[in-house]
């Protein structure tokens, strides 16, 4: 086409437009994939950030935790400033906390923050109940993307917290032992909903405001337990300095009562010529004197059997029980013997404890320990024997039982005391100090009673928080002795013996003669006794090679003159071989 000097211009076919409509097909498919990487780079990068957020709140908040653990006395007042910073941490609206007593199936809100905050407090409400009951049951963490489609989310109870919920997560507020109760939060801010890593954040938050409570339980427990030994003590106290039984017997009924939180107790005492059991003393006064037939009710039933009874209304033995003494219903009721020997001195009963099935057995066997005690006191009044072998019978128990939590320590405490007597003598102390530190040596471990076996008798190194709980005993034991007028004295010795003469011991560093001397003695004593002694981790050492150990440290662990006193009385054949 056209003239001279034109040119030929190219013509495309059919086939050459497809192949260009491929390309650009293809080319926009690269573009479109390019731009879907670079949102999901973004959507990537938006996530990281969140997580590096998310991160810095919990480091935050775990250092606030680490602070509020070591200032707040107690984990039932910690439980709100506790939740404010879970949900700081979780960027959240809300969050209730609600733990459980130990024995008991429902719940009570320990804190709540939230648009309905002030009427969840303190509810009561069962396990079957909800998120927070669900969870607390199952110890399974749980997370509500859409609390309106949930059907395990109530709209009453525990979880209406907000005015309008959204979502939700919820985890176990768990301990090396048992659940305590849950956390939930609610209603994310700035985001859709709570992920996997909220959970295993605040997871790790409820775990360790769970080891809280189980510290503050286990401590609990170790006062409970000075406070039964405190009770067996002030018995003994009264045996020293009064010869009145009408007394002793108030002393027991009142004791008994506290020891098991009851809200009545009786002793009955065993009238022989009539075989009669006898109403002497109750914590409501008596306004007319109450029998019981061996064998009939809870009281004869014990007498005639001897064996202890621990029964609910439900019992046939029941009938018409504390009718005649206590001005309020009798529900439960635990009895146990006192006896002299064989010989049965009475029974002690404690009615309606705390819980509703009966009492439970470590309340028995207090029950138990303290009848035995009164029918030592009791026999003791009754055949007239001299005071100071009673107390010291009693004081011996004490001690024999400390000793035995473990085979290896079977008659420590014993061995301790007659060889501080010995030190004592050796040293020229003067009769009534001699006694002291007997006695004092006798208790020294006391305090243990407040200490878990399992750290007593642990086969490894302890940790520093452990290390820290058995150190306690110490002063667990001194504050028990304090608390007894006639054992007052013997408190110096139980609470620095493992004070040292460079001032390397606990619990207070005391030096040289700034440690009482009784303690001293305690000391070398102790540890001269324990190097002579098997342990599962090492064999007892020869007595000279124990001798040799003792007197390595005199005048870096213990006074030089009580390690000198030691070995004159070795010298001079007093020591056991």
């Amino acid at each position: 086409m056209g003239g001279a000097g034109g040119r030929n211009l190219p013509i495309f076919s059919r086939k050459d437009h497809d192949v260009v409509e491929q390309a650009l097909r293809a080319r926009e498919k690269e573009v479109r994939a390019l731009e879907e990487r670079a949102r999901e780079q973004e959507e990537a990068l938006q996530n990281l950030n969140r997580l590096l957020e998310q991160s810095d709140r919990a480091i935050a908040a775990l250092t606030n935790l680490a602070h509020l653990y070591g200032t707040v006395s107690s984990t039932r007042e910690m439980a709100h400033p506790f939740l404010e910073l879970t949900i700081k941490a979780a960027r959240c609206e809300g969050g209730v906390i609600a733990l459980r007593e130990p024995g008991q199936p429902h719940l009570t809100v320990a804190a709540a923050i939230g648009d309905r905050q002030d009427s969840l407090r303190q509810m009561v409400f069962n396990e079957n109940e909800g998120i927070l009951g669900e969870v607390a049951r199952s110890g399974e963490p749980l997370l509500v993307p859409d609390a309106r489609k949930d059907p395990r989310f109530k709209d009453e109870g525990p979880d209406s917290l907000q005015r309008e919920s959204r979502n939700a997560l919820c985890v176990p507020v768990e301990g090396p032992t048992r659940i305590w109760g849950a956390l939930m939060l609610m209603n994310t801010i700035g985001r859709k909903r709570f992920i996997r890593h909220d959970v295993d954040l605040q997871s790790v938050f409820a775990m360790g405001y769970a080891r809280e409570l189980e510290q503050e339980d286990r401590f609990a427990k170790a006062r409970e337990e000075a406070t039964r030994f405190t009770s067996m003590l002030r018995i003994t106290e009264l045996l020293h300095s009064t010869g009145d039984a009408h007394k002793v017997q108030e002393l027991v009924v009142q004791m008994a009562a506290r020891m098991v939180k009851a809200q009545g107790a009786a002793l009955f005492m065993m009238d022989e010529s009539q075989q009669v059991l006898t109403c002497t003393a109750a914590t409501e006064r008596l306004l007319r004197v109450v029998q019981t037939p061996l064998g009939a009710g809870v009281a004869g039933t014990v007498a005639l059997d001897g064996h202890p009874v621990n029964a609910t209304a439900a019992d046939p033995r029941f009938v018409g029980m504390g009718e005649n003494i206590f001005s309020f219903q009798v529900k439960t009721v635990a009895a146990v013997p006192v006896k002299a020997g064989q010989r049965l001195l009475g029974v002690i009963e404690a009615v309606n404890g705390q819980g509703t099935r009966g009492f439970e057995p470590t309340e028995m066997a207090s029950l138990s320990v303290l009848a035995r005690e009164t029918g030592i006191a009791l026999d003791h009044l009754q055949r007239s024997t001299t005071d100071q072998r009673t107390i010291m019978d009693l004081l011996r128990g004490l001690a024999r039982s400390m000793d035995a939590k473990s085979p290896a320590f079977a008659g420590h405490s014993e061995r301790v005391a007659k060889l501080s007597q010995t030190i004592a003598e050796e040293m020229g102390l003067a009769g009534d100090e001699i006694s002291r530190v007997y006695l004092s040596a006798l208790l020294h471990d006391l305090g243990n009673a407040g200490v878990d076996d399992d750290l007593l008798l642990a086969p490894r190194p302890l940790t520093e928080e452990e290390t820290r709980q058995v150190r306690q005993h110490t002063k667990v034991g001194a504050d028990i002795l304090r608390d007894v007028t006639a054992l007052r004295a013997l408190a110096p010795g139980v609470m620095y013996h493992h004070e040292r003469w460079d001032g390397s011991g606990y619990p207070e560093g005391l030096k040289a003669d700034s440690i009482p001397q009784l303690a001293r003695i305690i000391a070398v004593a102790e540890t001269f006794d324990a190097v002579r002694s098997a342990r599962p981790y090492r064999d007892a050492l020869p007595i000279a090679e124990a001798l040799n150990e003792v007197r390595q440290s005199a005048g870096t662990l213990f006074d030089p003159s009580v390690v000198s006193a030691l070995l004159g009385a070795y010298q001079r054949g007093k020591l056991p071989g």
